[in-house]
């Protein structure tokens, strides 16, 4: 019996939630080396048969994004398998994320995290984007998502082109208050939101790219 067998859909938000909201909890009191043993509790539990239903069950997925996010950005394994396995999962819950929300403030919070998934975890997307690429090219309605630049520039393209989406996206935020992005992503921030090959793409593409994305390693998790 797997353990989302053993828990249930329905108590799978209750299963993941304690471990979130300790890590984050322990993020924000600043405790870095508290923090990595509650991200690897976090990560234990999503060790398991059956525990890639916990993820997509869970429905605080913002809040989700944040905790991959950080164990891309804390990570005390360095272990580029795992990387992707967390980017990955972040990019799904942000994406999928994007579809609920419902105010400016959410749209922004949701920006934010993208943002930091790309910069955390850009890296680490290039080889599950890649394959996306590749197999959606063999559709014959494939140009209804993606574009002939973003078969030619590949993931590296992709992850410019949702790190441009979402650096705009904040950038009104981030005037206002700086420190919203950390200054060891500023120099980052500023070549994402100035990169205006993009500027031509619409939102609703870029959203359109990401649900797709989002589905298919959705699809994945779900059978982890």
């Amino acid at each position: 019996m797997g353990l989302f067998d053993y828990f249930g859909r329905d108590d799978s938000s209750e299963t993941l939630k304690p471990y979130v909201d300790k890590a984050i909890s322990t993020f924000e009191s600043g405790n870095i080396a508290q923090l990595q043993n509650d991200l690897f509790q976090f990560a234990s539990l999503l060790n398991k048969p059956g525990s890639g239903r916990l993820i997509t069950g869970f429905s605080q997925k913002d809040r989700l994004c944040v905790v991959f996010n950080l164990c891309l950005q804390y990570d005390w394994m360095n272990d580029p398998d795992i990387r992707e396995v967390w980017a990955e999962n972040a990019f799904y819950c942000i994406a999928d994320y994007f579809k609920q929300v419902k105010t400016q403030q959410d749209f922004f919070a949701a920006a934010l995290d993208l943002f930091l998934t790309c910069c955390y975890g850009g890296s680490s997307l290039k080889t599950k984007f890649n394959d996306i690429l590749n197999k959606a090219r063999m559709h014959p309605m494939h140009y209804v998502i993606f574009s002939q630049e973003d078969y030619n520039g590949g993931a590296d393209y992709l992850i410019r082109e949702f790190s441009f989406f979402s650096a705009t996206l904040i950038s009104p935020a981030v005037k206002a208050h700086p420190n919203i992005i950390s200054s060891r992503l500023r120099n980052t921030y500023e070549a994402a939101k100035t990169d205006f090959e993009f500027a031509t793409v619409g939102p609703d593409d870029i959203m359109r790219k990401m649900s797709f994305i989002s589905t298919i390693i959705g699809s994945i998790i779900d059978d982890v």
